[in-house]
């Protein structure tokens, strides 16, 4: 349990730091999702032994690492200074909302078609949300307010 927040708290800010400046935010946080995707496979293709979970909780929060920082900017970065505490709330609302549904939602998948299709609905849903930056890396880059992300 420890290994995920001593992870955290040894490399977020330096790897956040690293790469702020290096990567445009819709690459990075496409890059964090990729690898959370690619830390729920691992459960289901590489199934059995004692290091699976640690690779996977090792790329799951890699993952995370990438995609929450820089969400953060991206949301922070949209709006006008005027309505910017607006935007961050309905930000801050949905992704509320999304811890609430989420486990109600993952474990009504574990129950009725077992934990190996939770997996792979997670990892889905993760490579949706991976494919839909990776469509929008370019209107974002081109868009007003995105001069200072690329």
């Amino acid at each position: 349990m420890a290994h995920n927040g001593l992870l955290i708290a040894v490399t977020e800010m330096p790897l956040v730091d690293t790469l702020e400046n290096r990567f445009g935010l819709p690459v990075m946080i496409g890059v964090g999702y990729f690898m959370v995707a690619a830390s729920f496979l691992i459960f289901n293709i590489f199934a059995g032994g004692a290091l699976i979970p640690l690779i996977s909780m090792v790329v799951v929060t890699l993952g995370e690492m990438l995609y929450l920082p820089f969400t953060n900017s991206l949301a922070m970065s949209r709006p006008q200074a005027a309505n910017r505490g607006q935007y961050m709330a309905v930000y801050t609302m949905s992704f509320s909302i999304a811890h609430v549904v989420a486990p109600m939602l993952g474990l009504q998948i574990a129950g009725h078609w077992g934990y190996e299709a939770l997996w792979y609905v997670t990892a889905g849903f993760c490579l949706v949300a991976f494919v839909g930056l990776w469509l929008l890396r370019g209107p974002l880059a081109t868009s007003r307010w995105a001069a200072k992300l690329v």
